[in-house]
């Protein structure tokens, strides 16, 4: 089994996120990086619409050689354990590798930057703290302009903490560190309890317009994960008193109707300031809306709370009509994707009904997914062979057939890594795609390389 090289964690199958924000995506190889349409096409049985296919494109889903070498940049962070958790394209062009790794230490927050032409990377940072934790799992970023949010939970004893780093770019230098000014490390984080909520999670952090920041997630309350979770910080990381019941910055809803489990994954803020959270109850698509202070808003769905059967192992989102896209597949399933609009109903333009399957390898296990600028959708994740996968969806659910071969395009880089499979998807400001994971270096298939290529849409 290949798969295991990829060392994904918990969120990988069963409750990712991956965001793309307004403006982003998200040592160097020789030769042997190729791209070809894979011949494992994909069928739909969903809408069949052509809107947003690659049209006229021919090279939709072709390496972008140029980027790297011949395409492929390679990362080798001074870590173990090194998992990716987002690929971002800043306002500025860097690209921003984020994850976590162990320094020998203790496990925290890993990132590093590569130019955006794919050049030798410039700062692979091991590890940082998770709320001075010796144990903290990363669990996803954000970006606003040149600030990227890294979202991460970590236990101490028997108690749980959520975190938010916040790293800007240090100047003209083409590097990322800790905002010093957000909570004087760089780092905000709040104790979600001891004892009896201990494993709660913050799964994804977002920036407001005015500069605040919301962490949604999900709370354990007695035993049981059947809360969503909710917690603002100032724009200088200090708690949002103006924020949840007790003013103290945090919201914990608990799900109604909820038999075994509740979580946030996507939030995002509206530009009248209320915030919209979607996330899973009981293994189902649902979603709540908040007033600006953190109180449900009751003309939202029933009391606040908007509930669909459609099921969803993970979600991406689109930043340009806030709209979210779920997907969910298992071994020889197929390929579901399930799309709520910006007031959390289900989207029936989307293959008639909000969701719509197709088929994908059997061994095919999604990890992200990212919606470009005009709505097409696309799905990395990771098979038992050694290639980088992304299947190609239109706007309207159908199999985009311009994209790669009959809509999946393979990626062998066996050139450079021996094995390796693709995490994580991220956009360029020029509208190609990014795809990053990990790897290890051929042939001696002993080093551990983070790795990133560019496809073009």
């Amino acid at each position: 089994m290949k798969r295991s090289v990829l060392s994904l964690t918990a969120l990988a199958v069963s409750g990712l996120l991956a965001c793309d924000s307004g403006d982003s995506s998200s040592s160097s190889s020789s030769s042997s990086t190729g791209s070809s349409g894979s011949s494992n096409s994909s069928g739909s049985s969903g809408s069949s619409g052509s809107s947003g296919s690659s049209g006229g494109n021919p090279n939709a889903g072709k390496l972008v050689t140029t980027f790297g070498d011949n395409g492929l940049a390679t990362v080798g962070f001074d870590a173990t354990g090194v998992s990716v958790h987002c690929v971002l394209e800043t306002s500025s062009g860097l690209i921003v590798l984020g994850g976590q790794g162990n320094n020998g230490l203790f496990t925290g927050y890993a990132w590093a930057t590569i130019e955006g032409n794919g050049t030798t990377p410039i700062q692979p940072v091991g590890a940082f703290r998770v709320a001075g934790s010796s144990m903290g799992d990363v669990r996803a970023c954000t970006q606003a302009g040149d600030t990227v949010y890294m979202a991460a939970v970590a236990n101490a004893g028997s108690s749980s903490f959520a975190a938010t780093l916040k790293l800007v770019k240090n100047g003209a230098s083409p590097t990322y560190t800790p905002d010093t000014s957000f909570s004087v490390i760089g780092e905000a984080s709040t104790q979600l309890g001891a004892g009896i909520d201990n494993g709660s999670d913050g799964f994804h952090a977002h920036q407001q317009a005015d500069g605040k920041v919301v962490l949604a997630g999900r709370f354990r309350d007695p035993v049981d994960y059947k809360s969503f979770y909710l917690y603002r910080w100032e724009a200088n990381g200090q708690k949002d008193t103006t924020f949840g019941p007790s003013q103290d910055g945090r919201v914990v809803t608990p799900a109604p109707g909820a038999t075994f489990a509740a979580e946030a994954h996507a939030a995002f803020t509206q530009a009248d300031g209320k915030i919209v959270a979607i996330g899973l109850i009981d293994g189902k698509v649902a979603a709540m809306r908040y007033s600006p202070t953190g109180a449900l808003d009751a003309t939202f769905g029933t009391a606040g709370v908007l509930t669909s059967s459609f099921t969803a192992d993970g979600f991406g989102y689109a930043p340009e009509t806030q709209r979210v896209v779920g997907f969910r597949k298992r071994t020889n399933e197929k390929l579901m994707l399930t799309r709520v609009k910006n007031d959390g109903t289900l989207d029936t333009s989307f293959g008639g009904t909000g969701q719509v399957m197709a088929d994908a390898p059997a061994d095919f296990v999604p990890t992200d997914l990212a919606v470009a600028a005009d709505g097409r959708i696309l799905v990395t994740g990771s098979t038992n062979a050694a290639k980088a996968i992304v299947l190609g969806f239109t706007a309207a659910g159908a199999v985009d057939t311009a994209f790669g071969t009959a809509g999946v395009a393979t990626f062998d880089l066996s050139g450079k890594l021996k094995t390796y499979g693709g995490e994580r998807l991220g956009r360029t400001k020029d509208g190609k795609l990014l795809l990053a994971g990990l790897g290890v270096e051929a042939p001696s298939g002993t080093n551990a390389k983070a790795f990133v290529i560019k496809i073009d849409l």
